[in-house]
């Protein structure tokens, strides 16, 4: 019981919290996405970004640490 009643006092904070998120979201895909239009070759700015995300997904998979100074 008193677990719900704190949930009940954390709804608001979470729905504003989440909604602020989403907000972001959109608001940051569709600057992306703008950004790609405007560049000569959108497609291969795509195909950089993507190959990145690919490779910092594949070594974190392989369990590559970086060294911490």
């Amino acid at each position: 019981m008193r677990a719900f009643q704190h949930l009940a006092l954390l709804a608001p904070v979470i729905v504003i919290a989440v909604g602020a998120l989403a907000g972001l979201a959109v608001l940051w895909t569709r600057v992306g996405w703008e950004s790609l239009q405007r560049h000569e070759h959108p497609w291969r700015v795509a195909a950089l970004i993507g190959g990145f995300v690919a490779l910092i997904a594949v070594l974190s998979a392989l369990g590559l640490k970086l060294p911490r100074e």
